[in-house]
């Protein structure tokens, strides 16, 4: 039984991402995956070569699909019980020295399993190694663990997962998001590591192009890009860390995850007291005068709500005046009450 899908959506021409669909190749023959491409191009040379290259690797035509469509088009064509992720810029690899994890064989609170993670750059080559387990025993300890090891990067988005609870995220977000921004990656992380553990496993290495991030100037440029492309005003980024906490509330308030009511609640309560939330807090007062005053009044009463959803709807206002209607699309994501 084939139990792993490579997803790759993929935009690029076909000599901006060959290197990277050729290792995945070679990747796949010698771990019995499925690939699919999901390709909105719109290169025919790209076509051709994908459909010339065997049944091991399936193209889907995506033209007019944006990212996040794109990838729930792919996802949609995934049959295995596991599927990867990976960008058609990246590199994949299985070491021939090295036993990898049978898939087969994991626990059933696992729900990820990391490869050996090399961040790279043009100009200075690998710039970081990371393959650290994140298996603490509930999601405050995995977040914490997260937080305090991802370097940065979310490179952790392209390992291998349960394929069920990655598509379920993954659509919940294409489809009822606010915003549908690419930068809700860090929440889909965090909820997943809110659902399981995740393992190391050395045999498998990825190698992440980490060049867009690779300087605060750079790195600045590309989440504005992100969110103006979301059709966020440009003030936005000041407020990144406020809608990712809303992000990841959404989706661990969302009676579709997997959890429990005490392993949602004590997820929701992590997000609120020691996440996002706390981060936008922190900028705040490092910036204060980038915030109006209703900012400030409304993040120093934050502490005061007893419970996660409370703390959320105080914020809930100050999301409309970013962009009208967007509190309110967000109550609903969030699935709160409306406000007298």
């Amino acid at each position: 039984m084939r139990l792993l899908t490579i997803v790759l959506p993929s935009r690029r021409s076909l000599p901006e991402c060959r290197f990277s669909i050729e290792t995945t190749l070679v990747y796949a023959e010698k771990t019995d995956a499925q690939i699919i491409v999901a390709d909105n191009s719109a290169d025919p040379l790209k076509a051709d070569w994908l459909q010339s290259l065997g049944p091991r690797l399936r193209r889907i035509d995506t033209v007019g699909c944006d990212a996040m469509a794109n990838l729930v088009m792919a996802l949609e064509q995934v049959e295995t019980p596991f599927l990867m992720p990976m960008a058609d810029d990246d590199a994949v690899f299985l070491l021939d020295d090295i036993v990898p994890l049978d898939l087969a064989e994991l626990a059933a609170d696992v729900v990820a399993v990391r490869p050996q993670t090399l961040t790279w750059q043009d100009a200075t080559g690998i710039r970081h190694i990371t393959c650290a387990s994140i298996d603490g025993q509930g999601p405050h300890e995995r977040f914490r663990q997260y937080s305090h090891t991802n370097g940065g990067n979310n490179a952790l988005y392209y390992s291998i997962y349960r394929s069920a609870v990655f598509a379920a995220i993954v659509k919940r977000f294409e489809r009822h998001h606010p915003t549908r921004g690419a930068y809700g990656d860090w929440s889909m992380i965090f909820a997943l590591l809110a659902c399981g553990k995740v393992l190391a496993d050395p045999a498998r290495v990825y190698l992440y192009d980490f060049e867009q991030w690779s300087d605060p100037v750079r790195q600045d440029g590309a989440v504005k890009r992100l969110m103006q492309q979301a059709g966020l005003p440009e003030n936005a980024v000041d407020y990144l860390f406020l809608l990712q906490g809303l992000d990841l509330h959404g989706l661990l308030a969302w009676d579709g995850l997997p959890l429990s009511a005490a392993v949602r609640q004590e997820a929701l309560l992590a997000n609120a007291q020691e996440m996002y939330f706390y981060h936008f807090r922190e900028y705040l007062a490092s910036q204060p005068e980038r915030f109006p005053e209703a900012v400030h009044r409304a993040m120093a009463d934050f502490d005061k709500h007893d419970q996660p959803e409370q703390a959320v709807l105080a914020c809930l206002p100050l999301i409309e005046a970013l962009k009208p209607g967007l509190g309110e699309a967000y109550r609903r994501y969030c699935n709160l009450p409306a406000q007298a």
